[in-house]
């Protein structure tokens, strides 16, 4: 069963609007045409955590799928450069973005053609993929979230190692500790603290099917004939899952299940050229 916010869709019309008009004036005097290279900090490869790099891959899949110029530098505080910590910080135009769900939307309203008026069914269809992009983004972060950060097993052996090795080695165990609890109250306060693997299993199942549903018989998902946004985000946190596996085993067979996803993710990474070292 897809997941549905309401049976009235009106107040998504009207959050589309108002989304539109206070960005409106502000961004009205840019548009692609005039955007130059856009500049994206994230992690070096060999210290960057499952969460942040899924987000990078999604944003470059869906910058390449979009052709828009961009060039991407991998430094070791390119956290420290993101007001919120999430990564990738993407420089648009002298604006910092950070994260992929912020990017997609800045990036609509520039394209955004205002001499276009949207019936109301277009602004509907439109904001129930804004809604599912929301929602699939905050599912699939929470749970490396808590593979990351709460899971003990996975922390110890992995996350802490992984900051071990960027990390000056007389503040490792402070800075170690002070970045657990900064998640770990992020998941207290959304109820994560108190799920078990078996919960976030029952999670992971609901929204991949879902995202079958949503893809029907594709080739991509909401019956679009290209990658949208939401294929992007899929393709980032998918390949991660794989090649991050160490850290995802208990999703392993949920994941397995689901063969039209992976086939998904195979057109997602052929048509944006993107790589795809899991089979």
């Amino acid at each position: 069963m897809l997941f549905l916010v309401s049976k009235n869709y009106d107040w998504l019309v009207e959050l589309h609007q108002l989304y539109r008009l206070k960005y409106q004036f502000k961004y009205s005097e840019l548009n692609f045409g005039q955007m130059s290279k856009l500049l994206l900090l994230t992690h070096p490869r060999q210290i960057i955590l499952p969460c942040d790099e899924a987000a990078t891959r999604s944003v470059i899949c869906y910058l390449s799928r979009s052709r828009l110029p961009f060039h991407v530098d991998h430094i070791l505080n390119a956290d420290s450069c993101s007001p919120d910590h999430l990564l990738p910080v993407t420089i648009l135009n002298g604006s910092i973005v950070t994260g992929y769900t912020s990017l997609c939307l800045r990036l609509s309203i520039l394209k955004a053609n205002k001499d276009v008026n949207l019936n109301g069914s277009k602004l509907i269809s439109r904001s129930l993929r804004h809604s599912y992009l929301f929602w699939i983004s905050d599912t699939l972060r929470n749970v490396m979230l808590y593979f990351t950060w709460f899971h003990e097993s996975t922390y110890s052996n992995l996350t802490y190692e992984r900051l071990k090795s960027s990390t000056p080695r007389l503040l490792i165990r402070f800075i170690a500790k002070r970045k657990r609890q900064q998640h770990l109250r992020f998941l207290e306060s959304i109820g994560w603290d108190k799920m078990s693997t078996s919960d976030i299993l029952k999670d992971m199942e609901a929204l991949c099917v879902s995202i079958v549903e949503l893809l029907g018989n594709g080739p991509f998902l909401f019956g679009r004939s290209t990658p949208g946004k939401v294929d992007a985000l899929l393709y980032g946190h998918w390949t991660v899952f794989c090649e991050f596996s160490e850290y995802f085993i208990s999703l392993k067979p949920v994941l397995d299940k689901y063969p039209a996803i992976s086939d998904l993710i195979k057109r997602v990474a052929e048509i944006c050229d993107q790589p795809l070292s899991c089979n």
